[in-house]
C-alpha cells in the first residue's frame, strides 16, 4: 500500500514529493509495516480516519509526560492544525513544524526527536 503510494502522487495525492522521496530512500522499510498493517483488510485505516471524529477516551490535558509533536506543514494526510490544536492541550508539549515536510517525509527528523527525549526520560 504505502510502496503504491510511493509510485506516485496519482495513486494517492495524499502524499507529497518530499514523502516520495522519503519512501524511495530511508523510509523505504516502511512499506513493509503498512502492508503488515493492512494485510487483513481495511480495518486499520478505518480506525486511523475515525480516530479524527471519535471520543479518545482520555484528555490530552491529562498526559503528563515529556511531549513532542512533530509535523510536517505540508502534511496531506493529518493537517498541521491537528498537532497544534494538541500542543496546546497537553501541558509543556513542544511543537515542531517543517516547511516542505509532508506526513512521511516528517519521520527524516525522527533522530531529533529522539535526542529531545532522551534527556527527559533519564532517571
Amino acid at each position: 500500500m504505502a510502496h503504491q503510494a510511493a509510485h506516485g502522487a496519482a495513486y494517492d495525492p495524499e502524499f507529497t514529493p518530499s514523502d516520495l522521496a522519503a519512501f524511495a530512500g530511508p523510509w523505504g522499510w516502511f512499506d513493509g509495516i503498512v502492508r503488515a498493517g493492512v494485510a487483513n483488510g481495511p480495518g486499520p485505516g478505518i480506525d486511523d480516519d475515525l480516530a479524527y471524529v471519535a471520543d479518545w477516551g482520555f484528555d490530552p490535558a491529562d498526559i503528563g509526560v515529556p511531549t513532542l509533536l512533530l509535523h510536517g506543514l505540508d502534511d496531506r494526510v493529518v493537517p498541521p492544525t491537528h498537532s497544534q490544536w494538541l500542543a496546546s492541550r497537553i501541558p509543556g508539549a513542544t511543537l515542531r513544524t517543517y516547511a516542505g515536510l509532508g506526513h512521511i517525509s516528517v519521520l527524516t527528523h525522527a533522530a531529533e526527536g529522539l535526542e529531545w527525549l532522551s534527556p527527559r526520560c533519564a532517571p
